[in-house]
């Protein structure tokens, strides 16, 4: 048994390294009902969003992230994911111990739905790579003071 608990680790992380799995970096039910998870493959980020029947009805590529921490010890990570007009910004906030993660959704720059976390990310939202190069980093751009929405 151990044996194969080892080939399976092996093989599961050469398959992560050469970029032909998925490791889920966080996830969470949202209180509708619904879920949502990110998902670090090695070349990017996707986002998987699954309806309350458990199917998954939309996956899309990260688009852009931010990473904010301020002196305080307040801090913001998202990844946001668009679709036409539309952004989905998974997100997590911790302004000094209070923390709100979930989703947000904007048609353009206008918020549109705001769903939280039942509870929280099961693994806490990654900090984005500021070298990744794949996806761009709004931590210092005017998308970042609409898509870091503080509930």
């Amino acid at each position: 048994m151990k044996k194969l608990t080892l080939i399976t680790l092996a093989v599961s992380s050469l398959l992560l390294n050469m970029g032909l799995a998925q490791a889920t970096v966080s996830s969470c039910k949202l209180k509708n009902g619904s879920a949502v998870a990110v998902d670090f493959h090695g070349i990017g980020v996707d986002y998987i969003h699954t309806n309350k029947a458990g199917t998954v009805d939309l996956r899309l590529p990260a688009t852009a992230y931010g990473y904010f921490q301020g002196a305080s010890g307040n801090s913001t990570t998202y990844y946001r994911f668009a679709k036409g007009d539309y952004s989905y910004v998974v997100i997590s906030l911790d302004a000094k111990g209070d923390v709100w993660d979930g989703l947000t959704v904007y048609k353009g720059s206008k918020l549109i739905s705001q769903q939280e976390c039942q509870g929280y990310f099961d693994t806490p939202l990654a900090q984005p790579d500021p070298n990744n190069g794949v996806i761009k980093n709004e931590t210092d751009s005017k998308e970042a003071e609409t898509f870091s929405y503080t509930p």
